[in-house]
């Protein structure tokens, strides 16, 4: 009585798409998704908005916070 499964024994094959066209089709889903008009950001700031430059915007706050929390460790104490 045999109480493993052997892996040579198990015929594992994905189901679905593979991950090639997976990566593909995520990648044409994000383009279509940054060239998409952000309805809540071109009526709060009274213009088109396209997804793509709030990614852009978020980022490059993003990149401004990591650089003051570098200043600071590289400089150390305290401010005023």
């Amino acid at each position: 009585m045999q109480n493993s499964i052997l892996l040579s024994d198990a015929q594992v094959r994905p189901a679905g798409i593979s991950v090639e066209e997976g990566i593909k089709a995520l990648k044409c889903e994000i383009k279509k998704l940054a060239k998409t008009k952000s309805e809540t950001f071109s009526y709060l700031c009274g213009e088109t908005v396209i997804y793509g430059e709030v990614v852009l915007t978020m980022v490059g706050f993003a990149a401004v916070m990591a650089m003051v929390m570098i200043g600071g460790f590289i400089f150390g104490g305290e401010v005023a």
